[in-house]
C-alpha cells in the first residue's frame, strides 16, 4: 500500500465513518431490529477484514520470565537490526532517553529493545512488521518481498543474559506442501538457560504459525504516534489501569492541565469499540478531542500493562503542546516509580529533554543519549550523558540533539 493510499484511509477512518458512527448513536434508541440487523452485518464484515489477514495478536496472554520488582535492562546490543549494527548501550537507568536527528535509527532502537523482551513471540514480530508499515493487517506477500535482513539482538535484564536471532529461509522439507509456499522465518531465543523457538511459514494465501510455548522477559508495551492502535490491546491497557487504581490518577491529571470539564472517560463496546468521553457540555467519542488529549490518555494506561517492566515510547513530543512536556514528563516519571517501570523513550525536541530536567522530580533516575550516524564509517553510535552532564549541557545551552 502506497503512502497515498494510506492517508487516504487515514481520512477516512478518522472523519467520515466518526462522524457516522456518532449518528447512529444519536438514532440508537428508536431503531428497530431491521436496521440492527444490518449494521450487525456491516461490522461482521469489518472483522472478516482483519480475519482475513496475517494475524499479528495472540487471544491470551503471555507468559512471562519476570513479574516482580528488578533490576530492568541493564545492557543491549544490537548486533543487527535493520541499519543498527554492532551496537552496545550500557549505563541504562529508570528513565532512557534516546534523541537525535530524524533516521539516526531511533524507531529502530525500540523495536529492537522490544523484540529482544518479547522473545519467542511471532504475533508480537509479526506486528512489529504491520506497525512499521502502517498497515491495517498484514498479508504474506508483502511480508515476504519486504523482510530481507537478519535479526540478532542481545542484553542483560536483571543480570540475566537475553538473545533473540530471526532467520528468513526456503525450507526444503519434502512433506511440506510447496503449493503457494514463499518462505519461513525463524525465531530462536534464549533467557538465561531457557531457549525457545517459533516459526511462520508463508504461503500466498494462508500462513502457518508453530511453536510449542511462547514466553517474553517481562511486561511491556510500545506506544507509536504514527501507527494504528490496536483496539485490543487497547481495552487490555484501560482494564489493566482499572485494576490497578490509576485510571483515577489518569483521569486527575487531565482534569488538571489539559481540560477541567472532563467528567470520565470510559470503554465501550456499543456499535463499536471505543472511548466515551463524558464531559460537562456533552458525551462524545475521545477521537472527537484534541491529538493532545488522546496522546496522553493512552500512553499512561499503557503503565498499567507494563507494571514490573518496560514501556516504550516513540516521539513522546508528537501531538503534546509544548506547555505539557513538563507536568507531563512528571507524571509518567511518577507512573513509573509507583508501578516499577522502566521508560525508554525517543525524542528530538530539545523542550523534552529539558521537561525531564526541570520537571522537579528525581534527576539522578535519568540515562541520557544521543544517537548519531558516523556515516564514515557507515554505522550508528551512542553517546551517553549522565544526568549532571547532562544538566551542565542544558544549562551551558550546548545542542544536545545531535543537529
Amino acid at each position: 500500500m502506497n503512502e497515498k493510499k494510506k492517508i487516504e484511509i487515514d481520512k477516512l477512518l478518522s472523519s467520515k465513518v466518526l462522524d457516522l458512527l456518532q449518528e447512529i448513536d444519536k438514532l440508537s434508541s428508536i431503531m428497530d431490529d431491521k436496521s440492527i440487523d444490518k449494521l450487525e452485518n456491516i461490522l461482521k464484515k469489518v472483522k472478516s477484514y482483519q480475519e482475513e489477514s496475517l494475524k499479528t495478536t495472540l487471544n491470551q496472554e503471555n507468559e512471562t520470565f519476570m513479574n516482580f520488582k528488578s533490576k530492568g535492562l541493564s545492557q543491549i546490543e544490537i548486533v543487527k537490526y535493520k541499519k543498527i549494527e554492532n551496537l552496545k548501550i550500557e549505563n541504562l537507568n529508570r528513565i532512557n532517553i534516546f534523541a537525535g536527528v530524524n533516521n539516526a535509527g531511533k524507531t529502530s532502537l525500540l523495536e529492537a529493545i522490544s523484540l529482544l523482551l518479547n522473545q519467542n513471540d511471532i504475533y508480537h514480530f509479526l506486528d512489529i512488521q504491520r506497525r512499521r508499515a502502517k498497515l491495517i493487517k498484514l498479508n504474506s506477500l508483502w511480508l515476504n518481498n519486504e523482510f530481507l535482513k537478519d535479526i540478532e539482538l542481545r542484553g542483560v535484564f536483571n543480570y540475566v543474559p537475553l538473545v533473540v536471532e530471526i532467520q528468513k529461509q526456503n525450507e526444503k522439507s519434502e512433506t511440506l506442501n510447496k503449493e503457494g509456499y514463499l518462505s519461513s522465518i525463524d525465531i530462536k531465543s534464549s533467557f538465561g538457560d531457557e531457549n525457545l523457538s517459533s516459526s511462520v511459514r508463508l504461503f500466498e494465501e494462508k500462513n502457518e504459525k508453530h511453536y510449542k510455548s511462547i514466553k517474553i522477559v517481562c511486561n511491556n508495551s510500545y506506544s507509536s504516534p504514527f501507527s494504528i492502535q490496536n483496539k485490543d490491546d487497547l481495552e487490555k491497557h484501560y482494564a489493566r489501569a482499572v485494576q490497578k487504581d490509576i485510571l483515577i490518577d489518569i483521569l486527575d491529571f487531565i482534569k488538571e492541565h489539559i481540560d477541567p470539564k472532563l467528567k470520565d472517560i470510559r470503554f465501550t463496546k456499543e456499535y463499536i469499540e471505543t472511548f466515551k468521553v463524558n464531559h460537562k457540555d456533552f458525551t462524545i467519542d475521545l477521537s472527537a478531542f484534541g491529538e493532545g488529549l488522546q496522546r496522553v490518555f493512552y500512553i499512561a494506561l499503557q503503565f498499567a500493562s507494563a507494571q514490573n517492566g518496560v514501556i516504550l515510547i516513540d516521539e513522546l513530543e508528537n501531538g503534546l503542546h509544548y506547555t505539557l512536556l513538563e507536568s507531563f514528563t512528571k507524571f509518567m516519571q511518577e507512573l513509573a516509580v509507583k508501578l516499577n517501570v522502566q521508560l525508554f523513550l525517543t525524542t528530538h525536541s530539545k523542550e523534552t529533554i529539558e521537561a525531564f530536567v526541570s520537571n522537579g522530580f528525581e534527576n539522578e533516575d535519568i540515562s541520557y543519549n544521543l544517537m548519531v550516524e558516523n556515516r564514515r564509517e557507515n554505522r550508528v553510535k551512542v553517546i551517553h550523558y549522565n544526568s549532571d552532564l547532562l544538566i551542565k549541557e542544558l544549562e551551558e545551552h550546548q545542542e544536545v540533539r545531535g543537529w
